[in-house]
């Protein structure tokens, strides 16, 4: 003041924050394994229905270096419990469907700072009840076997949602005896089989086999058995002949 009085000197800070939240980068896990529900990247996979239900869990990494994360807010998916603001890191949201849920579509999830900025990325989810196509099993020999080994060729087809589960396939075969080039008896009855390095290795002589092939996908869906392969005749007896007849044979 004109006496020389003098106010102390004030400051505030302002702190400018023109850039967004990074990422987010989702990540999307399965909690627990259920062989229901698949993840694959951003997308969850489920098979609804038949009293079935699962439980996943998107988490999203991201980070603001100047005002930092006010919060990561997961959007409500229809027929799921979940989702909602998560304020504090790991920013997670945990989903639960059931058997009569049937949402599919694109979901958006939304990082924001302390400014109020936000950046967005996105998940999928897929109700998958369709099955794989296109399966087969084939002979991988000729007709006849003189081993006690069956090679087969198996196709496992394929998948346009959650994809073929490789590991699910199950090879089965019936049996019938063989007498005189001819197949006699098909059982009726379809066994499951292990292959050994492509082959059934568990088959017996004077018997004739054909196979069939299911598999499913990554939810669980499961094919119809496959068309037949050809049939396998298996021979380890060599030809009798006069050299080593049994006594009393004739010619």
């Amino acid at each position: 003041d004109r006496v020389g009085n003098a106010e102390p000197v004030q400051s505030e800070t302002i702190q400018f924050d023109t850039t967004g939240p990074t990422g987010p980068t989702l990540t999307l896990s399965e909690t627990p394994a259920d062989p229901d529900q698949h993840a694959a990247g951003t997308t969850l996979y489920y098979r609804p229905g038949g009293g079935r239900a699962g439980t996943f869990t998107v988490t999203a990494a991201t980070s603001d270096p100047q005002s930092g994360i006010q919060k990561v807010t997961f959007p409500a998916v229809a027929g799921m419990a979940g989702g909602g603001d998560d304020l504090a890191s790991p920013f997670e949201g945990v989903y639960d469907w059931s058997t009569g849920t049937g949402a599919t579509g694109a979901q958006t999830v939304t990082a924001r700072n302390n400014a109020a900025l936000t950046s967005n990325a996105g998940f999928t989810v897929t109700s998958d009840s369709t099955a794989p196509t296109g399966q087969s099993v084939a002979l991988g020999g000729g007709t006849y076997h003189t081993a006690l080994s069956v090679p087969l060729t198996l196709v496992n087809g394929s998948d346009a949602d959650s994809g073929v589960n490789a590991a699910s396939g199950v090879v089965e075969r019936e049996a019938a005896t063989l007498a005189n080039d001819s197949c006699v008896g098909w059982s009726g009855t379809w066994t499951a089989v292990t292959l050994t390095g492509g082959a059934d290795t568990t088959v017996l002589g004077d018997r004739c086999y054909r196979y069939r092939y299911t598999i499913s996908d990554n939810v669980g869906n499961q094919t119809a058995a496959s068309a037949l392969s050809g049939v396998a005749k298996v021979d380890v007896t060599a030809p009798v002949t006069s050299d080593d007849a049994p006594a009393g044979w004739r010619n």
